[in-house]
């Protein structure tokens, strides 16, 4: 429980050799409560900590209580504090409690949700450091600088007969400016391919080892293999988790002229799936030479990020390498070959050597629309410099640019926006 009356409203349910008044902060106190259960109680012994404000996660008075971890016990406590006074949190209520009271900026609450839901050892780390304020760090240097740039040129405005610009390097101090707002904003898709995952769909011709390979790198039998052409007419999709991503592989029909309405159908959704996925296998058959449908598997995956791979490598080999533009992954489906190299080319074709360690990442859409946002301001700034227009104008973009990087932080926060933001979290998070 957090706030004003948390202890008040516990000591209604205790029942202990020290009264909760006199609770020492920070220190476990054993006792007992007595839940009701259609009019029998059920006691039950539980430990129970005071911490008072401000030194505590939302920056008030809290009251943590440790039962025994029976569902129906935990609701009926829950069901215990309300009857004594308290209410149910809203979702993020208690994140956002912290951010209100200054204990994290939005940017850094926004972390909690990510690190709560992360699935992926790469989503959790770059969550972890937001949290900690990497990102935040990053953000407020550029609107640091870009409140420099507004000083400088709202100064001017009272003295409009001198130059802002010339001697003094505005244009390339914005300049700079919107540089450090790229570099952070174009670090994004990997963030969000780190936080939510690589779709991967697996194409190629029928009979390639499409299904084989990916259950090779699931694990089990998620995909029907059969020696017949055609067996796959639907996307089948199975999660696997390889060198800290998660990864979301879209098995699809194989690609050619098709025999009947059905396999038509499935292979308009094998090119829908490519060309939604963030990264494309073609796989090929290695005993078999180089086709037509092959290369209408190549045409799909033109201009995406794509991973080729020639597979049987355990059957006499008649594949032209010659045809493909980069260097495959040999592998079998059979006997395991070449799998472990194909998972340290996966990671790589999906996010290359971006690491949370080089730097912030920005994996919020909301963060990666602000940043564009300020880009734009700045953009236009750059403009109206060198058109010599009005100083006025350019303090506006800057004002502007300002506005949207304090955003991201919070430092403006409107009601409507933390409403939407911890409209996501779990209850009470």
């Amino acid at each position: 429980m957090s706030g004003p009356s948390s202890r008040e409203i516990f000591a209604r349910l205790w029942r202990g050799r020290v009264h909760p008044s006199g609770f020492e902060p920070r220190k476990l106190y054993l006792g007992r409560v007595d839940l009701a259960d259609h009019g029998s109680p059920i006691t039950d012994h539980v430990m129970a900590v005071h911490m008072p404000a401000p030194n505590t996660y939302t920056g008030e008075d809290v009251v943590e209580i440790s039962c025994h971890g029976s569902q129906p016990l935990l609701a009926k406590l829950v069901d215990a504090c309300v009857a004594a006074g308290a209410r149910t949190a809203g979702p993020g209520e208690f994140t956002r409690r912290a951010f209100l009271a200054g204990k994290m900026d939005l940017a850094q609450a926004e972390a909690v949700c990510d690190l709560i839901s992360a699935e992926g050892e790469r989503g959790a780390r770059i969550a972890a450091e937001q949290l900690q304020g990497r990102l935040s760090r990053e953000i407020r240097l550029i609107a640091d600088a870009t409140a420099g740039l507004r000083a400088r040129v709202e100064a001017a405005i009272d003295f409009p007969d001198e130059e802002i610009d010339g001697e003094t390097g505005l244009a390339e101090a914005i300049t700079n400016t919107l540089k450090s707002c790229a570099r952070l904003a174009f670090t994004f898709e990997n963030g969000r391919m780190m936080r939510d995952g690589v779709r991967v769909a697996i194409a190629g011709r029928p009979n390639a080892g499409k299904s084989s390979v990916l259950n090779r790198i699931v694990g089990f039998d998620r995909a029907l293999v059969h020696h017949a052409p055609g067996t796959t007419r639907d996307v089948v999709e199975e999660r696997a988790s390889i060198d800290g991503l998660v990864f979301s592989f879209l098995d699809t029909a194989g690609l050619r002229t098709a025999a009947g309405e059905v396999e038509s159908l499935g292979i308009e959704k094998s090119k829908a799936a490519i060309a939604s996925a963030d990264l494309t296998l073609v796989v090929f058959d290695g005993s078999r030479r180089f086709s037509g449908e092959d290369r209408e598997a190549l045409k799909l995956a033109l201009g995406k990020k794509a991973l080729y791979v020639v597979n049987k490598s355990d059957l006499p080999q008649n594949f032209d390498i010659e045809e493909l533009e980069a260097e495959p992954v040999r592998t079998s489906a059979l006997t395991g070959d070449g799998f472990g190299e194909l998972a340290k080319r996966l990671a790589w074709e999906a996010i290359g050597a971006a690491s949370p360690s080089g730097g912030a990442v920005v994996v919020s859409a909301r963060h990666k629309s602000l940043l564009d946002a300020a880009g734009r301001a700045l953009e236009g700034a750059l403009a109206e410099l060198a058109e010599r227009r009005p100083v006025e104008l350019v303090a506006q973009r800057l004002r502007a640019a300002h506005e949207a990087l304090n955003e991201i932080t919070g430092e403006a926060a409107t009601e409507e926006l933390l409403d939407r933001i911890f409209s996501k979290f779990c209850i009470g998070k």
